[in-house]
């Protein structure tokens, strides 16, 4: 990756260069905005150039993590690898996807005033025409999200804490919170694993199998097991870590 340091002009900035095929995930984008310090993270604006935009990471208060360690006692080189660790392990938590968190340690940073770790968020994604994207949804008063349809079978999925609706209807459906690796991205619930579960369809109905999720999978109150397929019935609530979920078949 090719990040410039910056101190022009009295600046002190890490520079990334956004390319023609990155995209902003702009997911991550309105997770940390705000938030970068709770999230041990640098602040980072977008800056206009001539060929193109930088990402801007400031470093005006931070020193470089090697430099840092060149004057740390064992004993602060121990506790600042649990701050690291810690640090990774609230941004998983909050849904920043891991690959997005660069884990060079000539590009970690240390807060010289509260002797945090600040680390660097690349919120961008390299753009493949070729993988699945969700279909645009109609301006509703419940936001609906669908997936491309792939026969005549489908199901509603209807998040009963936002009254978001869900359309299923595609032979494999991948639910999860890491928005890049599932069909249907979960935002905004940190309990949910990144690949919580699959609803698979086929010609007798629905099946729902857990992937080895953090906080279980449920269906009217029962776990579902890793690894088990369960048939679905047509009409059913399902949980997700600490989240419900009404499913329902369509009719057709």
């Amino acid at each position: 990756m090719d990040f410039i340091f910056d101190y022009s002009g009295g600046r002190c900035l890490v520079r990334y260069p956004v390319s023609g095929d990155e995209t902003l995930d702009r997911d991550t984008c309105s997770r940390i905005r705000g938030s970068e310090e709770r999230l041990h993270l640098l602040p980072v604006s977008i800056e206009e150039t001539v060929d193109g935009r930088d990402l801007c990471y400031d470093i005006s208060r931070a020193v470089n993590l090697l430099a840092w360690e060149q004057e740390a006692s064992q004993q602060e080189l121990r506790d600042m690898d649990r701050y690291i660790d810690r640090a990774f392990r609230e941004l998983d938590q909050n849904g920043i996807p891991e690959e997005e968190i660069i884990a060079e340690r000539s590009l970690m940073f240390v807060d010289e005033v509260t002797g945090d770790i600040r680390l660097i968020c690349l919120p961008l994604y390299r753009y493949d025409p070729e993988e699945d994207e969700w279909e645009p949804a109609d301006p509703d008063d419940e936001p609906t999200m669908k997936i491309r349809k792939n026969g005549e079978l489908s199901a509603a999925f209807t998040r009963l804490r936002t009254h978001e609706i869900f359309t299923i209807d595609r032979a494999e459906c991948f639910i999860g919170k890491k928005s890049r690796s599932v069909d249907l991205c979960i935002m905004g619930n940190p309990a949910i694993s990144r690949i919580h579960c699959v609803i698979r369809r086929t010609e007798e109905g629905f099946s729902i199998e857990d992937m080895g999720s953090s906080n279980y999978t449920c269906v009217d109150g029962k776990r579902v097991m890793p690894g088990v397929r369960e048939k679905l019935p047509e009409k059913c609530r399902i949980r997700l870590a600490d989240e419900e979920f009404m499913f329902e078949i369509n009719q057709r």
